[in-house]
């Protein structure tokens, strides 16, 4: 699967209810799309080797590769079965605001800021969406998913 830094979409009104800022992620089956100006994409990742029901606590695991992509994909690793993968990446977030975050998984994935759960898609399941919406100051913030 390819993924594609997009533009953002245009600005709603300013009589509209709720003013979105224009950064988004998607993950859908290991990828992330991200609306932001100018966006580039330097993701870390790590793979991890297991079977897991749930997503594990990875700092007491060991990754079996580590890499950087510019993409959130399954392509950075030759595993197909009983893998785990860890993206992280560094956003800035232009102004203070409310932000939607969403993941697409079949089987688990979680979305943190900064450490916290934005977004907890995890277990096995077949392909499922779930969505949150946060208040993220301006200025960088630890993405991990």
């Amino acid at each position: 699967m390819e993924c594609t830094l997009l533009r953002p979409p245009p600005q709603p009104p300013a009589s509209s209810i709720r003013q979105l800022a224009c950064l988004a992620l998607v993950v859908s089956i290991g990828c992330l799309f991200a609306w932001a100006p100018q966006a580039t994409a330097d993701f870390d990742f790590e793979v991890y080797d297991g079977s897991f029901d749930v997503l594990p606590n990875f700092g007491a695991l060991t990754p079996i590769a580590t890499g950087t992509s510019t993409t959130i994909d399954v392509s950075v690793t030759s595993q197909t079965e009983t893998f785990a993968l860890v993206f992280t990446i560094q956003i800035d977030v232009p102004t203070t605001g409310d932000y939607e975050f969403y993941t697409n998984s079949d089987d688990g994935s979680v979305l943190y800021i900064d450490g916290a759960v934005v977004v907890d898609n995890d277990g096995l399941h077949a392909p499922v969406s779930v969505a949150n919406l946060t208040t993220l100051s301006a200025g960088q913030h630890l993405l991990r998913v």
